[in-house]
Parts: structure tokens; C-alpha cells; sequence
């Protein structure tokens, strides 16, 4: 989801630019890209999950581009995927690492074919860990205990070798009723 373009699929042209979603813009629907955008994100993806006999929204975004999906307009559920830290002696959310493990189950999901919630309970990777006993239907909970974070934050010395990232090309799957589409925001 972009501030500037909306919902985007993975294939999407877009010119480089730099604009947060919370950015105070007056137009003419009002005096921020909330306003600007109203329930127009909201009814794309109704028109999107319409064949669907119960659709399911994964919410990977922030909670500042997600503020932008109109959820009284949205005719799905919302599911929510939260990452925690072990910080201070308890579990928080830390955005720096949030942001990137939200990236890293978009790509998780893709590569299973992840089509359920209940599937994306599998998801593992960096040492997360889905945890029933603080998640809820509508709020799917993952946390990494702290020796795993600890291994985690080691940067390579520029004399050791380090693994280079494998390009992923995100291909559409069919969806039954009751399964999920993602939207890679």
C-alpha cells in the first residue's frame, strides 16, 4: 500500500518517491491521504474478495498504512499478524523488526502457498515462533525469544562471506472459497 498509489501488486510500475501515508496533505476529500483515499482502498478489495465465500484479509501493514483501509466499508475479516520482541524484560513490538518480518512472511506465504490463517500459524523463520496462548482469531501473535534475537543482531565482519538474498518472483495462485488473498503492502 502506498500513500501515493494505493494498493499495488507485486508487478506494479512505480516512480521512486518519498511520502508517508500519515503526511498532512490537504485535498479536496480533506486534509490528509486518509481523507484522500475514504473507502476507496476498502471497496477494491471488497471487488477483489467478492467470489469469496468467506473473505479473509491479512493485515502485513503498518498500522499507519492499514488506518488508511476504511474497516467499517470492508466487507472481510481482518487478520492481524503481530511480531514481538523480548525487550526490557518483557514482549514488545519493535517497528525496525516488525517491518521486516512482516515482509518476511508475505514472502513465507507466497513460497507455501500459505491460503488459510491457520496455515501462516507454521510461519518460522528468523526464530519466530507463533504463540496460541496471547493470539486471537483476529490477531495472530509471533515472538522470538531473546537468545535468538541476540544471534540474530550479528552483523558479518567485511572479511567473512555473507549470503546474498535469492530473487523472488511472486506468482498469482488460484484461490478456493474460504481461502485468502494476500495484498503485499
Amino acid at each position: 500500500m502506498s500513500g501515493l498509489y494505493g494498493l499495488l501488486r507485486p508487478l506494479d510500475l512505480l516512480q521512486p518517491y518519498r511520502l508517508e501515508m500519515g503526511t498532512q496533505l490537504a485535498n479536496r476529500h480533506g486534509k490528509d491521504l486518509y481523507a484522500f483515499w475514504g473507502t476507496r482502498i476498502s471497496t477494491y478489495l471488497n471487488q477483489r474478495l467478492a467470489a469469496d465465500r468467506t473473505p479473509v484479509v491479512i493485515n502485513l501493514a503498518s498500522q499507519e498504512y492499514f488506518k488508511a483501509v476504511d474497516q467499517k466499508a470492508l466487507k472481510a475479516r481482518v487478520v492481524e499478524c503481530v511480531f514481538e520482541e523480548w525487550k526490557g524484560g518483557k514482549y514488545k513490538i519493535i517497528s525496525f523488526f516488525a517491518k521486516r518480518a512482516r515482509g518476511l512472511m508475505a514472502r513465507w506465504a507466497v513460497v507455501h502457498k500459505a491460503v488459510t490463517p491457520k496455515a501462516l500459524e507454521k510461519f518460522d523463520l528468523e526464530g519466530y515462533a507463533f504463540d496460541a496462548m496471547v493470539s486471537a482469531p483476529h490477531r495472530l501473535v509471533f515472538s522470538i525469544p531473546a537468545a535468538t534475537q541476540d544471534r540474530r543482531l550479528r552483523v558479518p565482519r567485511p572479511d567473512q562471506p555473507r549470503q546474498v538474498g535469492r530473487a523472488l518472483c511472486f506468482l498469482p495462485w488460484p484461490t478456493q472459497p474460504g481461502t485468502m488473498k494476500f495484498a503485499l503492502w
